[in-house]
């Protein structure tokens, strides 16, 4: 495919952009395309150190640390923010400031929020999901 492998110029290069913004399924296609090119590029042979990471993989105790260090940040992370609001609203600030205050905290979280939706939608597309190293 010319245009994944960056043999598209000018004109004919525009017209495939463009259709790439108003045919989802298109998008797919070559989001595939790309990821092909990439598993076949990983025919090397295996290192020492991949099967250390698969064995940590595997590892239970690994397992249940790396979801209890999620869950204790996440739950950090939620808990600064309630703190945070809460705070605010209860401080003696005048009523802008609090308004300021309080917005740039739910405004973050927003932030933080779109940020995350926008990465589980394009996820699917990403060519290296499929990658092992």
């Amino acid at each position: 495919m010319a245009f994944a492998d960056g043999e598209l110029r000018g004109e004919e290069l525009d017209r495939f952009q463009a259709r790439l913004a108003s045919e989802p399924g298109l998008v797919r296609e070559v989001s595939e395309y790309l990821a092909l090119q990439l598993i076949a590029r990983q025919m090397a042979p295996r290192e020492p150190a991949d099967y250390e990471w698969d064995r940590l993989r595997e590892d239970i105790a690994h397992q249940a640390g790396e979801r209890l260090s999620w869950l204790l940040f996440t739950g950090a992370v939620l808990g600064l923010i309630v703190t945070g609001v809460i705070g605010i609203a209860n401080s003696e600030l005048e009523t802008l400031p609090k308004t300021f205050a309080l917005g740039a905290i739910l405004g973050l979280g927003l932030l933080l929020l779109m940020t995350l939706r926008a990465r589980l939608r394009v996820l699917p597309y990403d060519p290296y999901r499929k990658v092992e190293r």
